[in-house]
């Protein structure tokens, strides 16, 4: 796993072109990107987290269920990226939207 902190990685998924940031704190990144986009943050978040946890076309297992319940949950045609170290959960969500053009990207650290 990387060194570098949920930070840095919200603040390069930040410096791609984005259309909204809905919610930023410390913890938590939720952005709308478009679709053109995503190859870029794909490239990101697998440099992060390793290989996606559940990738789209998938259907999700039950702990990829349990891991983002309380954050929406996460649905087929979703990615989810997961990893976990010393007590300090990290995950990010892709969750494309149904008008085929932009995505939000939820990106989370549960301590």
């Amino acid at each position: 796993m990387p060194d570098n902190s949920i930070q840095e990685l919200m603040q390069r998924l930040k410096n791609v072109e984005y259309e909204e940031i809905r919610r930023e704190s410390e913890a938590y990144l939720e952005a709308v990107f478009k679709v053109n986009a995503m190859e870029e943050i794909g490239l990101i978040l697998e440099e992060y987290y390793g290989p996606a946890f559940k990738r789209a076309g998938v259907k999700p297992g039950r702990e990829a269920s349990e891991c983002t319940k309380k954050y929406g949950g996460i649905q087929e045609e979703q990615v989810l990226y997961f990893r976990s170290q010393e007590g300090v959960s990290q995950l990010a969500m892709i969750w494309p939207w149904q008008d085929g053009v932009r995505a939000t990207v939820k990106i989370i650290q549960v301590l």
